[in-house]
C-alpha cells in the first residue's frame, strides 16, 4: 500500500511505515518485535530495519497495555540505549518514533533525540528535559481503559 500510494498509482495519503518495532527481551510487543538488548544489538536491529527499506524506526521505550507482564511506567531502555538507536537511524536519514507511555520512558526517549513519542498518555512529563531535541507527542487514539478491556 505504501508503494502504491507514494508512487502515485492510487489516490491516498503519503504513507511512512516502520517495520518491526525494536524492544528489549520480553518487552512490549516482543512476540512481533525485533528483540535487541543493549546498544550494540539495538544498533544492529536499526541496521536491519534500514536494510529492509522501512521509512522510519520504532523503538519501544516503555511497557504497554497489551503486552502481559509489562508495565507502562517501566522504562524498558535507558536513554543511552535509545540514543544508540537514534544515532544509527540518523546515520541513514531515518526518523525515529518511540512508544512511551510512562514519564521515565518519555524522558529517556526525549533525551535520546527521537522525532516523535507515540502514546505518551500517562506521561506525567509535562515539559521537555533540558538539552532534549525537539519532538512531537502523538497521543494514542485508543484509551487505556478500552485497550485493557480488549486485552482481557
Amino acid at each position: 500500500m505504501r508503494d502504491v500510494c507514494n508512487g502515485g498509482h492510487f489516490l491516498g495519503p503519503t504513507v511512512r511505515v516502520a517495520g518491526r518495532c525494536i524492544c528489549m527481551s520480553s518487552g512490549t510487543n516482543f512476540a512481533v518485535a525485533r528483540v535487541a538488548d543493549g546498544p550494540v544489538e539495538i544498533t544492529a536491529a536499526v541496521c536491519e530495519q534500514v536494510q529492509a527499506q522501512w521509512d522510519c524506526i520504532k523503538l519501544m521505550a516503555t511497557g504497554g497495555v497489551l503486552t502481559s507482564g509489562t508495565d507502562v511506567d517501566d522504562a524498558q531502555y535507558t536513554h543511552y540505549e535509545l540514543e544508540a538507536g537514534v544515532a544509527e537511524a540518523l546515520r541513514f536519514g531515518k526518523p525515529v518514533a518511540s512508544h512511551a507511555i510512562g514519564a521515565a520512558g518519555i524522558l529517556n526517549a526525549a533525551r535520546a533525540g527521537v522525532d516523535s513519542i507515540e502514546a505518551g498518555s500517562l506521561s506525567g512529563a509535562t515539559t521537555k528535559p533540558a538539552g532534549a531535541m525537539p519532538w512531537v507527542r502523538i497521543p494514542a487514539r485508543l484509551s487505556i481503559r478500552t485497550a485493557a478491556m480488549r486485552a482481557s
